[in-house]
C-alpha cells in the first residue's frame, strides 16, 4: 500500500518499471478480452454458423447430385420409350386399312362357319396418340367357333379388343348348341400416320 501512496504522487514516467509493467499488461489483456468481446465473438459464431452451414450445403449437394444423375438415366429410358412408342404408333393402321380390318373380321367369321349378321361401325374416339375405332358384330356360332374365331382375331395383323360380349341362346334354332353373340370389337389409328 505504501508503494501505491508513493505511485500517486508520482508522474507515470517515473514509476517504477515492474510496476509499468503490469499495468501494460493489465491494460493490454482488457484491451484484448474488450476485443475478442466486441470484434471476435461475432465473427467466430459466424465462422461456426458457416462451417455448420456448409455442412448442411455439401449434404445436399450430394443429394441433388445423386438425383442429377439419376435423371441422366431416367432420361434416357424416356428417350428408349419415345423410341418404342413410336415405333408402336408406326403399326396402328390408316383409314385404308381399317375398310381391310371389317373385311378380314368377316372373313375369319365365314372361315369357322359363324354367320355375321352385322357389323356397325361405333364412331370414332379420339386419344391423344390414337383414335380407337369401336365397332359391334353380332353374329351367330357355337362355343366352339366362337373359341376359334376369337384365336384368329388375335392372328390378326393389327390390334384388334373384343370387349362387352352379350351371349344368348340362339332363338328359333331346333339345335340348342347355336348362340346369338354381340361384342364390341376395338382397332386402333395413328393420329400422326393418319394427318401425314
Amino acid at each position: 500500500m505504501a508503494l501505491l501512496n508513493d505511485l500517486s504522487g508520482r508522474e507515470f514516467i517515473h514509476w517504477p518499471l515492474a510496476v509499468k509493467a503490469m499495468i501494460w499488461i493489465t491494460l493490454f489483456l482488457f484491451i484484448l478480452i474488450c476485443g475478442y468481446f466486441l470484434m471476435w465473438s461475432g465473427t467466430i459464431d459466424n465462422y461456426n454458423r458457416s462451417v455448420n452451414r456448409e455442412e448442411s450445403l455439401k449434404v445436399t449437394l450430394k443429394q441433388k447430385l445423386r438425383v442429377s444423375q439419376g435423371k441422366k438415366e431416367l432420361q434416357v429410358q424416356i428417350q428408349k420409350i419415345n423410341e418404342s412408342f413410336g415405333e408402336l404408333l408406326k403399326l396402328l393402321p390408316t383409314n385404308a386399312s381399317i375398310e381391310n380390318l371389317i373385311y378380314d373380321i368377316n372373313q375369319v367369321g365365314s372361315s369357322k362357319g359363324i354367320i355375321v349378321k352385322t357389323i356397325e361401325g361405333m364412331g370414332i374416339q379420339q386419344k391423344e396418340y390414337f383414335a380407337k375405332i369401336p365397332a359391334k358384330i353380332a353374329f351367330r356360332t357355337n362355343f366352339n367357333e366362337l373359341g376359334r374365331f376369337v384365336e384368329d382375331l388375335s392372328k390378326l395383323p393389327r390390334i384388334v379388343t373384343l370387349e362387352n360380349f352379350e351371349i344368348k341362346r340362339a332363338t328359333n334354332e331346333t339345335s340348342n348348341a347355336q348362340i346369338d353373340v354381340i361384342v364390341n370389337a376395338n382397332t386402333y389409328r395413328s393420329i400422326e400416320r393418319q394427318s401425314r
